[in-house]
């Protein structure tokens, strides 16, 4: 991982973390990231599923919503094997 993306998943779990109750929606994190910084949908797409497989990022579903929380506030979804 270059030090670039390791920036990009800095921002990433930041901006987890910062969330209204420390969750986002998968498109308005990835349209965030993807606007503000000189990366590509595909590589925050990239970087959120390596966070993902890191056990960093969690998938978790409320309310017919997915979202992304940091790992250890939820439940994941599909766990990592």
């Amino acid at each position: 991982m270059t030090n670039e993306h390791q920036g990009l998943n800095e921002e990433i779990l930041r901006l987890v973390s910062e969330a209204s109750d420390q969750r986002l929606m998968p498109h308005d994190l990835e349209k965030t990231l993807s606007h503000r910084s000189n990366f590509s949908l595909h590589t925050v797409q990239q970087a959120i599923k390596d966070l993902v497989e890191e056990g960093k990022l969690a998938y978790t579903y409320r309310d017919p919503t997915s979202y992304l929380e940091l790992a250890e506030r939820g439940t994941p979804l599909h766990p990592v094997i």
